[in-house]
């Protein structure tokens, strides 16, 4: 059940990336636990052009964006 849930979350974060990569607008994705945020950033670490992080003011919320590298 875990393993479908977070490959569902995966895909998700994957066609949002896509979108932000296609537009160049920041998203704000749903508010998420810990443990989904640390799979999300998990995911993107290497990714050449996306970066994401959780904004201070609100830990639980995640964003994805063009990477400024």
């Amino acid at each position: 059940y875990r393993a479908t849930r977070d490959h569902r979350l995966i895909e998700e974060a994957e066609e949002i990336a896509e979108r932000v990569v296609a537009t160049g607008r920041t998203v704000k994705l749903e508010p998420m636990n810990s443990y989904q945020r640390r799979l999300i950033h998990h995911h993107f670490k290497d990714h050449p052009t996306i970066a994401t992080w959780s904004p201070s003011d609100d830990a639980r919320i995640k964003r994805i964006s063009l990477s400024p590298r």
